[in-house]
């Protein structure tokens, strides 16, 4: 059978009395087994019945395929315990032989470089799903603890041979002691005594004073030695200090009084997420940049990339060293990424770009981009979640709400140019020398020639009429102008 390629569904759970939620993806054996104990939890907390359970958290399956399922056969599917139900719904799902896989799997796992105790818990882990969901695969505790033993790293082993045994079994630490005496201290417990800030008195750790101020030196009393434990780490672990929810009893208020009304502005219940709308590139974008938003979280220590946008840019990825695969969300579900790519993101068509950063590779991220510590501690991003920025302090760009780009000037409307009027070229005055013949006839002479036949004419008939009287008066004082 091909293997499914689909990402791995998730159990969602808001609350321990609300239902939980199976999503649509391919189910594993871990898968199934988180569904069986959120399913549990449901029916223990919400106080409903074993003969009703199975209608209720069957409805919230989102799986098309088991949706169908579901709705071919409810009748009969209602009626089953939740054991039942698994057990068919194993058959389903699950691939063949699966079982016997996962039991190779745990004979074949080996410490490596790992912690032992996280080993531990994912061995016993597994062997838990088998107990659940197939018996007859299931380890005992003492096969178990022979398997975990044999496959000891070579620095674990050399010190298990020059320590002391303090246990042969795992519930050892959970045994009360069997001797009437309180115990001497071993150099160990003394040890993570003065690590963990413990009392030698009274053997607690993180007391909060030392064995000279112990409460008990006073009344000169010792811890109960019937119900006294061996120190062991996994009371340090349970012993750490937590932070506490404080509660005030409030004196109720009626509709007659303003007392307890509080004059400041009530604090919301929901802020929402911060998001940063960038541009990516990559070798498949061939034209456009692709935009995506990005969550800026302030409390994830990676950048986390989903593989299918790392697909859609066509980013190339890299090998991710192993002890980076140490990703896991709020539900304690572990985040694998095998694979890590590097890129880079721009704003405001590139008036803002960052340097190139490296993003670790998960299958299934339902956010296409998140954008952790890594990326604002080496871009210098200063987050302040009341004015809801995110500024660059080297240069003041907000990534959250980026100033806006001028707008370009408007251009004039087209008005066509008017036409050019023709030049009129002057006429040139006609000279009696460029004169044509005159016609015979007058009134179809030209103006000009006309005007220069009757100037002339009146020159000829004032000189004419000179002449006359010149010699008029010659003729007349002939005596006083002798010749």
């Amino acid at each position: 059978m091909t293997p499914d390629a689909r990402p791995l569904a998730e159990v969602k759970v808001a609350k321990l009395k609300d239902c939980p939620m199976l999503t649509a993806g391919c189910i594993n054996p871990t898968t199934l087994h988180s569904w069986y104990s959120a399913c549990r939890r449901y029916m223990k907390h919400a106080d409903k019945k074993a003969d009703e359970i199975i209608s209720i958290v069957a409805d919230t399956m989102m799986e098309p395929r088991l949706m169908t399922w579901y709705q071919a056969g409810q009748a009969r599917i209602n009626k089953l315990t939740l054991n039942q139900y698994i057990d068919e719904l194993a058959g389903l799902v699950l691939e063949k032989k699966w079982d016997h896989k996962l039991w190779q799997k745990i004979l074949a796992s080996s410490q490596g470089d790992q912690a032992f105790i996280d080993w531990k818990i994912e061995l016993e882990n597994y062997n838990a799903i088998l107990t659940t969901s197939s018996p007859s695969y299931a380890l005992t505790a003492d096969r178990l603890m022979a398997q975990l033993n044999a496959n000891l790293n070579e620095s674990l082993k050399g010190s298990l041979t020059m320590e002391p045994v303090l246990a042969t079994s795992f519930d050892a630490c959970n045994k009360p002691a069997d001797h009437k005496y309180l115990p001497k201290l071993t150099d160990q417990e003394k040890q993570l005594l003065n690590e963990h800030d413990g009392c030698t008195r009274c053997r607690t750790f993180y007391a909060g004073h030392h064995s000279d101020t112990c409460p008990m030196k006073a009344s000169g009393t010792f811890p109960d030695a019937m119900n006294y434990r061996s120190l062991t780490v996994s009371m340090v672990e349970a012993a750490k200090p937590r932070v506490a929810a404080a509660f005030v009893k409030a004196a109720p208020c009626d509709d007659n009084t303003n007392s307890y009304v509080s004059l400041s502005k009530p604090t919301p219940f929901t802020v929402p997420h911060l998001y940063a709308a960038l541009d990516l590139t990559g070798p498949a974008m061939r034209e456009f940049p692709l935009p995506i938003r990005a969550l800026l979280d302030v409390g994830c220590p990676a950048v986390i990339i989903s593989a299918s946008l790392a697909d859609q840019l066509g980013l190339r990825c890299y090998d991710l060293p192993l002890e980076e695969d140490n990703l896991s969300s709020l539900l304690d579900a572990l985040l694998r990424c095998r694979e890590y790519v590097r890129l880079r993101v721009r704003l405001g068509n590139g008036k803002w770009k960052s340097g190139t950063f490296r993003a670790k590779v998960n299958t299934g991220l339902p956010i296409p981009l998140i954008l952790g510590l890594p990326f604002l501690a080496t871009e210098h991003i200063v987050i302040d979640v009341n004015l809801r920025t995110a500024i660059d302090k080297r240069t003041g760009y907000d990534l959250i709400s980026p100033p806006l780009l001028p707008a370009p000037p408007m251009a004039p409307p087209y008005a066509p140019p008017l036409p050019t009027p023709k030049k009129v070229k002057p006429p040139t005055p006609i000279t009696l020398e460029e004169a044509s013949e005159p016609a015979l006839v007058g009134y179809l002479l030209p103006e000009p020639i006309v005007a220069l036949i009757r100037e002339h004419i009146e020159v000829l008939t004032e000189l004419k009429l000179m002449n006359e009287k010149d010699c008029k008066f010659k003729e007349k004082f002939r005596d006083r102008f002798p010749i």
